[in-house]
């Protein structure tokens, strides 16, 4: 159903759009009329980061008048990307709402044979929102692996919460990671018993679940993982005996390791980040195992590290960030 709008309210309905996350905590979404919200949050271009913010807002909505709302809960329902919900939480959350039933059956027919069914009774169950950065968190314990449950977290802007996403069962610990279509790798770690490993781990976001990956050429933990162009990129590491110097990349299309030249410091528990075509390497700890405040450079194109002028004090595991043309290191 096409809303047919006036000037003025097409403006309104292109600034909730844009600002979706910032009009939801005002008083005056919660006095949207449902058309109005419908014409919102079906949009392409919604300013939110995940799908699950567009249902909290949805239901925030409903809760406060349920007896006149609870008619559209459906039709705005529906409006949502189902498909981007796993099947737990359409089952859980979406399938006991009012009038929601079938809306939640179709949408778990979808997911299950996306082949088979696909005339989704409305397009917008797998239309995917035009893309958008997020912020994710997961534990990486510097001390030994534990039992104990981690989790993968998501910050929610509308709310300026971290909210728990799912339970990661990930054991080991001392590890660097990358994003890479969507998809977290896990490179080197440490298991039970101080053991390094090799293994390279793959978290897809998508299905929540573990793969394994092509190993890397040498065990090791505390090394630094950089993701540049179609390569990714490690740096040293700790193999139980010393401090490494390596640097290696992986060919993602031909799935295979190569050496490049060596950094010029031994160090792990380093940091790196890609600037102006270079990855450079800040800190760690060197082979004395005394933190570093040494930084230097790798250019892939020369294949070549490069000295820079040190950090003004020592640090290891420094988080750092790009931010136009100057680094900032991060205590």
């Amino acid at each position: 159903m096409k809303i047919l709008m006036s000037r003025p309210e097409s403006v309104a309905i292109d600034y909730a759009i844009k600002n979706f996350t910032e009009v939801i905590q005002s008083s005056e979404y919660l006095d949207y009329t449902p058309e109005f919200l419908r014409e919102v949050i079906v949009a392409d271009e919604l300013d939110v980061d995940c799908e699950f913010d567009v249902f909290e807002a949805i239901m925030h909505w409903y809760e406060h008048d349920k007896t006149e709302r609870e008619k559209w809960l459906a039709t705005l329902i529906s409006s949502t990307r189902l498909v981007q919900f796993d099947t737990v939480f359409i089952t859980q959350h979406i399938q006991i709402l009012p009038g929601c039933e079938q809306i939640a059956r179709n949408a778990l027919k979808w997911i299950s044979k996306p082949i088979k069914h696909n005339t989704a009774p409305t397009s917008v169950y797998k239309k995917p929102r035009k893309q958008r950065l997020c912020l994710l968190a997961i534990q990486n314990s510097t001390t030994l692996p534990s039992k104990q449950v981690k989790y993968l977290q998501r910050y929610n802007r509308a709310l300026d919460v971290w909210q728990r996403c799912c339970e990661v069962e990930y054991l080991d610990c001392i590890y660097d990671l990358v994003l890479h279509h969507e998809s977290l790798l896990f490179f080197g770690a440490r298991t039970h018993g101080l053991q390094k490993h090799t293994t390279i781990k793959r978290l897809d976001l998508k299905t929540l679940t573990w793969n394994k990956t092509v190993k890397l050429e040498r065990r090791r933990d505390e090394l630094c993982v950089a993701l540049y162009g179609d390569n990714i990129y490690t740096f040293g590491g700790f193999d139980g005996s010393q401090a490494l110097n390596t640097v290696e990349i992986f060919d993602i299309h031909k799935s295979c390791w190569q050496p490049r030249a060596s950094m010029n410091v031994c160090r792990y528990g380093a940091s790196t980040d890609v600037y102006d075509k270079k990855i450079y390497i800040f800190g760690g700890w060197g082979a004395d195992g005394k933190p570093l405040n040494s930084v230097e450079y790798y250019d892939p194109k020369k294949n070549v590290c490069v000295k820079c002028t040190n950090m003004f004090e020592a640090r290891g595991r420094p988080g750092v960030s790009a931010v136009t043309t100057k680094k900032f290191r991060k205590t």
